[in-house]
Formats: C-alpha cells, structure tokens, sequence
C-alpha cells in the first residue's frame, strides 16, 4: 500500500450526492422504525431536520476517511 505524508496527495472532501444521503435516510428509519416502542415513549411529536442529518451524515464520513488515512482503517 502507498502511503503518503503530503496534503496535497489527499482530495478535498466533497458534500455527499443525494443519492447516498437518501440512502442513509432509509438506514436510520429502518434503525428507529421501533424507537418508540423500546422506550414506551410517544414518538409522533418528535420532528427531525434534514439539514442535521445531512451534517450529522457528513461528520461521520469525514471521520471514517481520516481513520482510514491516518489508522490504516483501525
């Protein structure tokens, strides 16, 4: 494996497609689908915003890269 120690052989990250963040959507409700449930809580008046998950999605990401980068993906 070629490593490297120069920024400049590390692209900048770019915002996520929506197609991945669309995907991602569907991962987390299929994850909470019985949040409510579990926590014998009334999950209805609960909202989200897309603008969180979208950086929330994002922060993730930019994490898993720099393990990859910097721990060999540990």
């Amino acid at each position: 494996m070629n490593m490297s120690n120069k920024p400049d052989d590390f692209p900048v990250f770019s915002c996520i497609d929506k197609n991945t963040i669309d995907k991602m959507i569907i991962k987390v409700k299929k994850l909470l689908g019985n949040l409510s449930s579990v926590l014998n809580i009334d999950t209805t008046e609960i909202t989200g915003s897309a603008d969180v998950l979208i950086e929330i999605f994002e922060r993730i990401e930019k994490r898993r890269i720099y393990f990859h980068i910097f721990y060999n993906g540990c």
